[in-house]
């Protein structure tokens, strides 16, 4: 992947050292599919190595190694931020003079020389000069700037060494050098920390604590006690949050303790008031050889076979519909019962329904008890009726009575639709009585009818 290609170029680069470093800093203006990578090291990492294997024996967490140069991006966005292009020189106690090349914010060269320390300020302003100088050359090399550019200096200095670089600024008429006094930048980024007495080592050491970056040339290694340092101060965080949880859910619990201990006195009292007006009005029941217990089972069985039992309606519903198509059929009364066979007889507490001439109908059972029949599979009928307007043609009663009975056969749910007697008896057996001059006369002509259906299955 990318990662793996850039860690062994970096490592074609800087053979010497583990300390490398490789940066993205944008696309090739000339091919937009090709990346521009900042690949850095550090070529002496004998210093290094003694201080960080020291720190690494004694557990001292450690979250990086910074590149001075990379950091110096920082100042240079609060100094100049409109500069296009610059040469930021920064002087270092332990290491010497850095000159970085920044174009449009982002680093593109950085070179390292050292300074003798007993220098004058006059000579350390020539030495300045001639290493500027130098620089430019290189730059201009390398192609990164044209050789008649009038490139921006920024430095930072302070003391005599700062008013000998202002005073060479004016004999040379460089305008576009620019020395910064380190004092007033350390006042600008609220700086806190040592004396930095002309040096910008406790600079970059600030301004990576205020606003850290990135590692960039720690191994795992040298990392190992920081992770483990940072794990640590996650799980202190998280029994933190655990120890606050937990107070917090049992400051929930004990309201929740309280107000349930609210609620069940408040309860408690309610039933003691209950339970003393239940005692009052017992106390005023007559009393009974039957126990209470005894009471209720009687009340549930009795609401139980109440609820099984089986109606007439549906049945008297169905004979209702089949007699509006034939209106000079009326009935007399009904006898209904339910048993467990489809050709069982009436038994003799069968409900029996009188249908007088006004069309009021009476229920009643043998026992004077209305709608008491037994639940069974089947509920039977058994109808009596008349023909109305009845003129002595027993030939029309009986179609009539047969088209009652096709139509009743053809309701779902009924099973057995048959007449049990008929106007005349046209049976073989049957006696026929009467005179000749009898046919015109108003005669009765009476029929019953037979009904057997399924319980339950008759829906109209």
């Amino acid at each position: 992947d990318r990662k793996s290609l850039l860690e062994r170029h970096a490592s074609r680069l800087y053979r010497g050292t583990e300390y490398r470093h490789s940066q993205i800093i944008g696309r090739d203006p000339n091919n937009a599919r090709k990346d521009e990578v900042l690949f850095s090291g550090l070529l002496n990492p004998e210093l290094a190595d003694m201080w960080l294997d020291a720190m690494v024996h004694n557990r001292v967490p450690i979250s990086g190694v910074h590149s001075l140069s990379l950091l110096s991006t920082k100042l240079i966005h609060r100094l100049c931020p409109k500069c296009e292009q610059t040469l930021f020189i920064t002087h270092n106690l332990g290491s010497g003079l850095r000159q970085s090349f920044i174009k449009g914010g982002k680093l593109l060269f950085s070179r390292l020389t050292p300074v003798a320390g007993d220098q004058s300020a006059q000579t350390y302003s020539d030495f300045v000069h001639a290493e500027i100088g130098k620089t430019k050359r290189y730059l201009s090399n390398l192609h990164l700037i044209s050789p008649n550019l009038r490139l921006a200096v920024l430095m930072l200095s302070g003391g005599e060494r700062l008013l000998e670089l202002n005073k060479m600024r004016e004999a040379e008429s460089l305008t576009h050098y620019n020395f910064f006094d380190l004092d007033d930048v350390a006042r600008q980024i609220k700086y806190k920390g040592p004396q930095l007495d002309g040096y910008c080592d406790h600079l970059f050491a600030f301004l990576q604590a205020k606003t850290p970056t990135p590692n960039h040339y720690a191994s795992g290694k040298h990392r190992f006690h920081f992770q483990m340092f940072r794990a640590r101060q996650a799980m202190e965080l998280i029994g933190v949050a655990a120890i606050v949880g937990g107070v917090l859910w049992t400051g929930m619990q004990a309201v929740d303790i309280l107000v349930k201990n609210d609620e069940t006195v408040i309860t408690e009292q309610q039933t003691r008031r209950t339970t003393e007006r239940y005692n009052q009005a017992q106390a005023l029941i007559p009393q009974s050889e039957v126990s209470p217990l005894d009471l209720q089972m009687a009340v549930d069985l009795a609401d139980h076979l109440r609820q099984q039992r089986p109606s007439p309606q549906p049945l008297l519903a169905i004979l209702g519909h089949a007699l509006q198509q034939q209106p000079t059929l009326s009935l007399e009364n009904i006898e209904w019962f339910a048993s467990t066979k489809r050709n069982a007889k009436a038994p003799a507490s069968s409900q029996t329904t009188t249908v007088d001439h006004a069309g009021n109908a009476d229920e009643s059972s043998a026992s004077g008890d209305p709608m008491d029949a037994v639940p069974g599979q089947y509920q039977i009928g058994i109808v009596r009726g008349r023909v109305t307007r009845f003129t002595g043609n027993y030939r029309d009663a009986h179609h009539m009575i047969d088209e009652l009975l096709a139509t009743l056969r053809k309701t779902p749910g009924i099973l057995i639709a048959e007449a049990l007697e008929l106007p005349i008896d046209t049976a073989p057996t049957g006696n026929v009585q009467g005179g000749v001059n009898d046919a015109g006369t108003q005669q009765d002509a009476y029929f019953t009818v037979r009904l057997v259906m399924g319980e339950g299955n008759a829906q109209l």
